[in-house]
């Protein structure tokens, strides 16, 4: 079956309303499970029961909501669409050479200034370590085919 989502963003945003649900649902089930914890500490096994189905109900809800566990096919649940396109590399937090410049040529003062901070610190940490001359010579010249 086609996917129901091209992308991780489409398929993220899609999640949110069902990760609202599953928490809602989560959170009744947990009040159900400290009620038949409560009625069973007063020997009301009965109602202890009762609770705990209904604490049950909710957990297997929470989980429905949240996979879309009632779908068929797994390519139409938008959790498992969004674990699909991430893992496909649309994740959206691709980190390459272009997304570090990108990021540079857009930051503000005040990135730029913790930034260079920064790497003022590890240059700090480093100035009277070792230097392996050897092993970054031969790295720079892996540079040299650059025009």
């Amino acid at each position: 079956m086609a996917h129901k989502y091209a992308n991780f963003a489409d398929a993220f945003a899609a999640l949110i309303p069902f990760w609202d649900s599953a928490s809602t649902y989560y959170g009744t089930g947990s009040t159900e499970q400290t009620a038949a914890l409560m009625d069973w500490i007063a020997a009301n096994d009965h109602a202890a029961i009762g609770h705990l189905c209904n604490a049950v109900y909710w957990s297997l809800q929470s989980t429905k909501a949240l996979a879309r566990l009632d779908e068929t096919n797994s390519d139409q649940s938008e959790l498992m669409e969004s674990i699909y396109w991430a893992g496909m590399g649309d994740g959206g937090g691709a980190v390459d050479m272009d997304a570090i410049v990108n990021a540079m040529l857009a930051a503000t003062f005040d990135q730029l200034q913790r930034f260079i901070g920064i790497e003022d610190a590890y240059r700090v940490a480093l100035w009277n370590a070792p230097f392996n001359a050897d092993f970054y010579a031969a790295l720079a010249r892996g540079f040299v085919k650059w025009p």
